[in-house]
C-alpha cells in the first residue's frame, strides 16, 4: 500500500502518508512499532538516509502532540 501512494500519488513525506492517505482524521498516534514499519518501508522505496528517516518520524511524533 505504501508503494502505491509513493508511486501513484507522489507522496514523499511520512506526515502526508500517515495523516492524509492512510489515516485521515487520526486522533490517537500510531504505536511506535507500526510507525517504524511504515517509515522503514517508505525509506527503502525513497532511498532515505538514516537522518532523513529519523527526521520524518520525529515530524509525525511532533504532530501527534
Amino acid at each position: 500500500m505504501t508503494s502505491f501512494f509513493i508511486h501513484e500519488e507522489m507522496v514523499v513525506s511520512l506526515v502526508d502518508l500517515i495523516h492524509y492517505r492512510f489515516f485521515p482524521g487520526l486522533v490517537e498516534p500510531l504505536s511506535d512499532q507500526k510507525l517504524n514499519l511504515i517509515a522503514e518501508e517508505m525509506a527503502l522505496i525513497l532511498n532515505w538516509t538514516p537522518m532523513k528517516l529519523k527526521n520524518e518520524v520525529e515530524k509525525i511524533r511532533r504532530k501527534a502532540n
